[in-house]
């Protein structure tokens, strides 16, 4: 590693910590940057923690240590259990003031209890998280992929946390969007379960909420998520988020892309692998009802769109411009839509293209299809 990239590792405000704790180790391990997390929280009430759990093939860790684009450069560093990252970005446009702008700071990544789970973490700024760390994991899809969850899926989480830690859980904010309708709704101070019952009850999907969990009265642990797998850690005991709600997320996630994996038409034997998105209600009453499908799938962003079908039953086919994978999709009952992969696939598509529907369209849960009875004829425009 050059000076250049050692003197920025060394700015990490959390190896700073660690270093002056241990002036003479060399490297350091997980649970001791955990514990300097919790340290600075106390000590500087500005303090936040950004933590994204993500999908990976393979190591993650060592994927994104060779950047392509060459707006990006990184350097890194191994310790026990996890890396640290600095990373800098040069961004340039026509309309930035000299035509250009640098984002730096530094990250960590670690492997989750789920071997394709990773969670990266940083304390900078919002401006390196969007502009820097995100952009940059982003830059290396669909091999890395942002995981997704449902409403349902979120409130699981927060049940799961609630009865490992025998804490209340206070919700202090939260962000709720219609399905149908711009805009969103903000509400505070309830518990989960009423804004969860809430949320059901509108049509309304959850997307965001800070939190608290409250022992004996007092507040013992502040954080945040939302449905793309970005949680905050703001203070209080992190063993709640180290140890109970971060790898519950992760098997979470880790379970989905278990779906997600190898969907792809096999080539040699012509076997169709698709999955199903089953809702609890009847959601396709009308030709309505299929196009608002349609505007949803529409927002799938670097995609396109062909109608080969919309009444009475719909049936459309998707690319995904960012790695080539194609999806014939079905409403094929009242309260169900098959999504039946090409030869191509993958976890990022899968994901992409169903986040769509919930957000777009509506929640449901993903299952495996029973075989389905199609024939050529249905792929055929009528």
């Amino acid at each position: 590693m050059d000076d250049w990239n050692q003197s920025k590792l060394g700015s990490m405000r959390e190896l700073v910590e660690l270093r002056r704790l241990d002036p003479d180790a060399r490297t350091f391990s997980l649970h001791q940057l955990w514990s300097v997390l919790e340290h600075q929280a106390r000590v500087d009430p500005r303090y936040k923690v950004t933590f994204l759990t993500l999908h990976a093939r393979g190591d993650c860790a060592e994927l994104i240590s060779r950047p392509e684009p060459e707006e990006f450069r990184v350097a890194r560093e191994q310790h026990d259990g996890f890396s640290i990252y600095d990373l800098t970005r040069v961004i340039s446009r026509s309309d930035i003031e000299g035509g250009s702008r640098t984002v730096s700071g530094t990250f960590g990544l670690y492997r989750d209890v789920a071997e394709d789970i990773w969670t990266a973490f940083t304390s900078e700024g919002p401006d390196f998280l969007k502009s820097g760390l995100i952009r940059f994991i982003e830059s290396f899809r669909p091999a890395v992929a942002s995981i997704h969850l449902t409403s349902e899926q979120l409130r699981h989480l927060f049940e799961s946390l609630e009865e490992a830690t025998g804490c209340k859980i206070l919700v202090t904010k939260a962000v709720l969007y219609s399905h149908r309708e711009e805009g969103a709704i903000d509400f505070k101070e309830r518990s989960y379960q009423e804004l969860f019952n809430f949320a059901e009850a509108e049509d309304d999907y959850v997307d965001k909420i800070e939190y608290e969990l409250k022992k004996d009265g007092e507040t013992v642990f502040h954080a945040f998520t939302s449905r793309d797998g970005i949680s905050y850690y703001y203070d209080g005991e992190i063993r709640y988020l180290r140890d109970t709600f971060l790898p519950a997320l992760a098997a979470m996630a880790s379970r989905t892309s278990e779906l997600f994996e190898n969907r792809e038409r096999d080539l040699a034997t012509d076997v169709l692998k698709p999955l199903d998105i089953v809702f609890n209600r009847d959601v396709f009453t009308s030709t309505e009802d299929n196009l608002r499908l349609i505007r949803a799938l529409a927002n799938v962003d670097r995609s396109g769109l062909a109608v080969l079908h919309k009444n009475p039953y719909l049936h459309v086919s998707l690319l995904d411009f960012y790695d080539g994978a194609t999806f014939d999709i079905f409403a094929t009952g009242s309260n169900r839509i098959s999504i039946i992969p090409g030869y191509r696939s993958s976890v990022h598509a899968l994901s992409r293209v169903t986040e769509q529907i919930f957000k777009g369209f509506q929640e449901g849960s993903i299952e495996e299809e029973l075989q389905p009875e199609f024939v050529l004829a249905d792929f055929l425009t009528q």
